[in-house]
């Protein structure tokens, strides 16, 4: 009996080993810049051996070996099957998103004001305040960016961000645009910050969206007190912070009359200026 049982045990055994098959493979590579030429490596097992293989590789390409290699000539990214036969078995394994080849970036970004930029209908960014944004033509996946403002030191950051000058000047520009594995590029710009104080002549406060607010552009880095006075020479307004605007309405939250108003700045660093603009609703 006990060997009868042995029997069974082994003819179990054989018929499970028969039953099983293990599907694997690797590569060489799995990242690269631009183009690259991947060996892949099958390391699949099955009793009586693996008889039969048919690879894709998901760029249009495919091959029967064992170990092929598949040249990827156009950035994606690229999901690779692998199907394999034994003497009585059959089975797959796909590996989505396997080889990813990024496409070489050419850096390139766009500075504003030039010479506004506004955030919404009434919110300049003062002149000593510019907006970077990343232009580069590159490929749709996750970057790294880096910039350099004037001090030869490269910090990391985001595509797009509000980068504060601290006076008027020349200033030199860098941003580097990174994939990794060589995918990389860098550019300069040079711009001139100007220490501005730009009033507008008219604004429409009618509650429409366009023009509703009185914004005076300064450097948005000093203090600035603004006096509006109204035709009879009475005060309606006054104002003092690093930035100035106002909404056409008294210090009391009261609308005032259209009409032609008068005002006068001044400046922790000296800068003053008087002029006329008029509301016009």
């Amino acid at each position: 009996m006990k060997k009868y049982l042995i029997i069974i045990i082994l003819v179990l055994f054989v018929l499970s080993a028969k039953s099983q098959m293990f599907v694997n493979f690797g590569a060489d590579t799995t990242y690269a810049c631009d183009s690259v030429l991947v060996s892949f490596k099958d390391s699949s097992a099955a009793f009586g051996g693996i008889t039969k293989w048919h690879w894709d590789f998901g760029n249009n390409k495919t091959d029967s070996v064992k170990n092929p290699i598949c040249f990827y000539d156009t950035s994606g990214v690229y999901t690779v099957k692998l199907k394999v036969w034994s003497p009585t078995q059959v089975d797959s394994l796909i590996k989505k998103n396997y080889i990813i080849v990024r496409k070489k970036p050419t850096a390139s970004f766009t500075i504003n004001p030039n010479p506004d930029y506004y955030l919404n209908d009434t919110l300049i960014l003062a002149s000593y305040y510019y907006l970077l944004s990343d232009n580069s033509i590159k490929d749709t996946l996750e970057y790294k960016y880096s910039w350099d403002f004037n001090t030869g030191t490269f910090t990391d950051s985001t595509a797009k961000l509000v980068y504060k000058f601290s006076k008027a000047g020349n200033y030199k520009i860098g941003m580097i645009i990174n994939a990794n594995y060589g995918c990389i590029d860098t550019t300069y710009k040079t711009i001139d910050v100007t220490d501005d104080l730009i009033v507008p002549t008219v604004f429409t406060p009618n509650g429409d969206g366009v023009n509703d607010v009185f914004y005076i552009k300064t450097n948005g880095n000093d203090i600035y007190t603004i006096e509006i006075y109204n035709r009879y020479g009475t005060i309606v307004y006054k104002y003092s912070a690093k930035q100035i605007y106002w909404d056409g309405r008294t210090s009391a939250g009261v609308s005032v009359d259209d009409g032609t108003y008068y005002y006068v700045i001044s400046s922790e660093n000296g800068q003053s200026k008087a002029g006329y603009f008029l509301i016009n609703r």
